[in-house]
């Protein structure tokens, strides 16, 4: 552009000069008229206004004198310069097209100057070569200006040239799907509609009135074509209808070209169809093509909206046909495109509103994980080769140095961990974004897994131009997450660096998309999905607000926070809406539980609530066990619910009766749909006046597979045999006190005795400890077997001479993970259940009195180890023995149809129809006929609705001959010819229908051959099509074949083979008469490789030795 405009400027400067001491001198008082053709509606120069067509143009002549002499002044006047691709025919991107097509510069000396227009324009997506084509890769609209300048004068002009998106094409691959034989090889006359006998690949028609033929028109297949002639279009559309049923199989939704050849007496329309199923003509498809007269190819694309090929070609008043005549339709051939996918955006996708416009990204220096949504590069100079700066609606990349390999310069961008939108795997997606480039270069894109070396789910390059390049990527995702790299190292190009700007980025899903859904493993190892608690230890509970309006009082919750405790409870009102009692209760988040003091417990048992949103995972279809301990202050009622996501409907929902004191509550459920743990408690009234205020404290939440006890798996927990306690951690039962340790980490020392005898532990505190863990009673398995992240359950009995806390301890090697659960024990008998996720292999279990008070006696016994359950997996059942059938001769009364004199419901036939019509009590009053027509039962199905029997045709033999035996297989066997496709109940009847058996039949446009099986219940044999809800259709019977079950035996054959036991004296192979010869390609000149073999006789066998392969 800039070297246009440098010689544009020299131009005028050196014309100027000139014009400044040159004079025309002119003799002739006129001048010869130019003809110039310029575009309708265009005013030239000289004030000749331009009409259509072809219009003369006077130059002006202005007489000078100048010392005597008379002079003419130069013009010059551009023409031509109509805008272009508005409408037809349209420039599409990247095609070219010729500026100076059709454009003039006639200068007044009647001279055109078309070869010195300088053409410019300022987008720099609109190139313009030295030729003067113009060309776009995007879809744009060109402002082109057009300057001449001839003996210093001046013409300039602007024009504009809109450039149109590229046409979509489509690849076909040829089939041979359609065999003309078959359609067009055998001479015959089409029947008309009415007559047809609903057979596929046959051609038939319909047409409005007998003018349509009028005395010499027809269909008719003949010399290998499809023949139609016709004196008169219909007065509609389809005025006349040539149709075939097919049994080409199509792909719902993928696009078809048929191809053919056409031979045409006169010019006109035709529309060709291709039927969806049910007649539902809305998803017909239609291709109307304009045909010439002549013979010429011709071809129909179409998006198939059903499973059979099934074509009707109009020939009425289709679009603006006058014409009639005769049309010879041959060569049909049927070509397979793509499936067309439709796409809706995912919204906000690549949205980041953490980063800010103007950001410099990084180059990585960690691992992807860390630049998760947000884009960052890497290149192999650590860093040098490029930079990049985050702009409105993208990023702006600079290459500053090429790379020395493709991979040298890789921008690239991830959702890896799914923090915004997860991808569904398997399906089909579409990447879409803008470059601009200031070089023209080879720039491809990877969409690839999360590393190096997984699988690249789609490789695709483009060849950018200088200028806007919309990049457009097709991929089925081997991933649920999005990974994106944009490859700009070495490819070869003359020119690698440059500034590359890329925006609107878009990442779009198939609309039929849907999640798989994955298998579920069942010995998937599960913790405790009840997850974290994010309360704050010793802290009160938020309260959830529940607005209704101006007149309540709100809480200060107003989002539901995650894996946190809070409450709702009754809210005063001043308005219309009041409580009869006003929920009031205390509560603290303490030691992994919660703490609630209720004073007034409200009037409805939903009063109070105690709430926890988890987002731990719930497995559809795996068994689950919810348990906690809650120490109540009083025997109360209380309510458990697990919920949907939104708290809305639960899917359990028990009561649950507490003891004063200790309560373990143990709740078994199945996983759902819901996937996540969302629990509410019902903490109100019950029952009236019942006492259902009081403390509750609930502890040892957990969310895991139910257990099994191991039994014997704590050796001795029964303490049935006394012994002494071993070194502290030694395995087996073990004891460590701090008493006699020295200083013993600045605590008081704990002194007591702990005895295993009597069937039990007895443990007697005589001095408190300075620490929880001054005394422990170990158990060190020998067995290190449990699976690490999995939820184990322990019981145990202590007996307590005084209400107090202890510490029981799962124990790990590593003291970090050592997990404790303080049990507060009452006076008296207690029964402890405790859970613990297992971190390390080895059981090792600690319980630990240390700071009980002087005095205490604890009675330990009966310690229970439980493993959380695993499903077995199934194994595959063994295939049943197939049941061998043999045919009953006859076994089906007139099975064929093809008895003299048979009709439905003729008497002794055997064959009766049932219908409701004028059935009063029926919802459905249904209708159809049963004819017999060449030796086939054909019935015409008037209605469809109400049940699947409202229609029945049945089989009921009287014959005693026919019965069949109760207990025993039979198949039966018979084909249907269906005009459309659906869905039949053949059932096996019985008397007073009670024991029927039906089995669904789904049949396909055409031939279909059915088989059925049943246990015969009964002697007599009963069969009923029963066809209510069918659809409106023809279904054609015939050839009923009943086979009963038979055992197969078999016998061997004496000497059935010859010496095939290879005994035979003097035996051998390729010998006279011994059966056994040998044959190889060795000699065999034809054959690719020559290969031989030996084949010799050992102890009355044959060995066969290969030499080659």
């Amino acid at each position: 552009m800039k070297k246009g405009l440098l010689l544009l400027s020299t131009l005028l400067l050196v014309f100027g000069i000139i014009a400044c001491d040159q004079l025309t001198t002119t003799i002739p008082t006129t001048e010869v008229p130019t003809t110039t053709t310029t575009a309708a509606g265009t005013t030239t120069s000289g004030g000749t206004t331009t009409t259509q067509g072809t219009t003369t143009t006077q130059p002006t002549t202005v007489p000078t004198t100048t010392t005597g002499v008379t002079t003419t002044v130069f013009s010059i006047a551009l023409s031509g310069l109509t805008d272009a691709g508005f409408e037809e025919p349209k420039i599409y991107a990247n095609q070219l097209f010729d500026l100076l097509d059709g454009v003039h510069a006639f200068g007044s000396d009647g001279v055109d100057y078309a070869d010195r227009i300088l053409l410019q324009s300022d987008d720099p997506a609109c190139q313009i070569d030295e030729d003067g084509m113009l060309m776009s890769t995007g879809a744009k609209t060109c402002i082109i200006t057009y300057t001449v300048v001839v003996n210093s004068k001046m013409a300039r002009e602007t024009r504009n040239v809109k450039i149109s998106a590229a046409p979509i094409t489509i690849e076909f691959v040829e089939t041979d799907d359609i065999d003309n034989e078959v359609w067009l090889g055998t001479d015959w006359t089409a029947p008309e509609l009415a007559t047809w006998d609903g057979s596929v690949n046959t051609w038939h028609y319909w047409k409005a009135s007998p003018a349509v033929f009028g005395t010499t028109g027809g269909v008719r297949v003949e010399g290998d074509k499809l023949i139609i002639v016709q004196e008169d279009l219909g007065g509609v559309g389809y005025g006349l209808q040539t149709m075939m049923l097919t049994d080409i199989a199509l792909e719902a939704g993928r696009t078809y070209k048929i191809t053919f050849t056409l031979t045409s007496t006169s010019d006109r329309y035709i529309d060709i169809v291709t039927k969806a199923p049910n007649n539902n003509y809305g998803l017909d498809t239609h291709s109307i093509i304009e045909i010439l007269t002549g013979t010429f190819d011709y071809e129909m694309v179409f998006v198939a909206n059903q499973a059979v090929l099934h074509m009707n070609i109009m020939t009425g008043v289709v679009e603006t046909s006058v014409n009639v005549g005769t049309l010879e339709f041959s060569n049909f051939t049927l070509w397979e495109g793509p499936i067309v996918i439709d796409y809706e955006e995912l919204p906000d996708f690549f949205t980041n509103a953490d980063i800010a416009v103007d950001t410099m990204i990084d180059y990585i220096t960690t691992t992807d994980a860390d630049y998760v949504r947000e884009f960052y590069y890497w290149d192999q100079s650590s860093g040098a080769l490029m930079s990049g700066e985050i702009i409105e609606d993208g990023i702006e990349v600079v290459v500053l140095t090429q790379a020395v390999n493709d991979w040298g310069i890789q921008l690239q961008w991830n959702d890896m961990n799914k923090a915004g939108t997860k991808l569904i795997k398997d399906a089909n997606y579409k990447l879409t974004f803008n470059v601009n480039s200031t070089v023209a270069r080879i720039l491809v894109v990877n969409i690839t897994g999360s590393t190096n070396a997984l699988p690249v789910s789609k490789t695709q390059s483009f060849d950018l131009v200088a200028g806007d390049n919309l990049i457009e990527i097709e991929f089925v995702s081997l991933y649920d997450y999005f990974f994106m790299k944009i490859m700009l190292g070495n490819y070869g190009d003359l020119v690698q660096t440059g500034t590359f700007t890329f925006t609107n980025l878009q990442l779009w899903q198939d609309v039929n998309a849907e999640e798989g859904e994955e298998p579920v493993d069942p010995g998937l190892v599960i913790g405790n999905v009840f997850g974290t608690v994010a309360n704050v230890n010793d802290t009160p509970l938020g309260v959830e607000s529940l607005d209704l309006g101006e007149n309540y009082i709100t809480h200060e919750i107003v989002e539901i926070p995650t894996d946190t405790f809070y409450l709702w409870y009754g809210i005063e009102a001043t308005g219309w809406f009041t409580w009869a009692e006003y929920p009031t209760v205390t509560n603290r988040y303490i030691d992994k539980g919660v703490n609630l003091d209720i004073e007034a417990a409200g009037t409805e048992f939903w009063s109070i609530q105690l709430k926890y949103k988890g987002t731990g995972v719930l497995v559809k279809d795996i068994d689950y066990l919810f348990s906690f301990v809650v120490y109540a202050e009083n025997a109360r009622r209380i309510n458990v619910q697990l919920k949907d996501a939104g708290f809305a409907s639960a899917y359990i929902d028990a009561n649950i009766d507490l003891v004063a004191g200790y309560n373990l509550v143990e709740i078994p459920f199945k996983g759902t749909d819901v996937a996540t743990f969302n629990m509410q408690m019902n903490l109100g009234t019950f029952t009236p006046d019942s006492g259902e205020e009081g403390t509750l404290e609930f502890r040892n939440f957990v969310v895991s597979r139910p257990t099994q006890e191991v039994e014997g798996y704590v050796d001795n927990g029964d303490f049935a045999t006394d012994a002494a306690f071993v070194a502290a951690d030694a395995i087996g039962w073990a004891l460590w006190t701090s008493e006699g340790v020295t200083e013993a980490w600045g605590l008081p020392n704990y002194i007591g005795t702990t005895v295993m005898a009597g069937g039990v532990i007895t443990n007697t505190t005589t001095q408190t400890g300075g620490a929880i863990w001054a005394c422990q009673i170990q158990y060190n398995s020998e067995i290190a077997d449990m699976t690490v992240g999995a939820v184990y359950r322990i019981e145990l009995d202590i007996n307590s001479n005084v209400a107090t806390q202890i510490a029981i301890e799962l124990k790990n090697a590593d003291n970090g993970l050592n997990q404790d659960t303080f049990v507060d024990l009452v006076a008296g008998d207690n029964h402890i259940t405790l859970f613990y996720t297992a971190t390390q292999e080895q059981f090792r279990l600690f319980i630990m009195p240390g700071l009980v008070a002087p005095g205490t006696i604890l009675v330990i016994d009966n310690i229970q180890y439980f493993e959380p359950i695993i499903p077995e997996p199934v194994d595959p059942e063994e295939p049943e023995d197939p049941i061998n059938y043999w045919p009953v001769e006859n076994g089906i009364q007139n099975g064929n149809f093809d008895a003299v004199g048979f009709g439905v419901n003729v008497a002794d036939s055997a064959w009766v129809s049932w219908t409701t019509l004028n059935e009063s009590w029926a919802t459905h009053q249904l209708d159809a006929t049963f004819t017999v027509t060449d030796g086939a039962v054909v019935v015409d199905i008037l209605g469809t609705g109400g049940q699947v029997w409202y229609i029945q045709l049945q089989y009921r033999p009287n014959d005693a001959l026919l019965n069949v035996e109760p207990g025993k297989h039979y198949k039966i066997e018979f084909d249907v010819n269906a005009t459309v496709a659906g869905t039949f109940s053949m059932e096996m009847s019985t008397t007073d229908n009670v024991a029927n058996v039906a089995i669904p039949v789904t049949l396909v446009v055409g031939a279909n051959h059915v088989v059925v099986e049943y246990v015969a219940y009964e002697e007599n044999l009963k069969l009923t099509a029963c066809l209510g809800l069918y659809g409106l259709a023809t279904l054609t019977f015939d050839n009923f074949v009943i086979s009963e079950e038979v055992t197969l035996g078999f016998d061997e054959v004496a000497d059935g083979i010859q010496n095939g036991n290879f005994d035979a004296v003097g035996f051998g192979v390729n010998v006279a008469d011994s059966g056994w010869t040998s044959w190889t390609t060795m000699g065999q000149s034809w054959a690719s490789v020559q290969i031989d073999a030996t084949f010799t006789v050992t102890d009355g066998a044959v060995v066969v030795e290969t030499l080659g392969t």
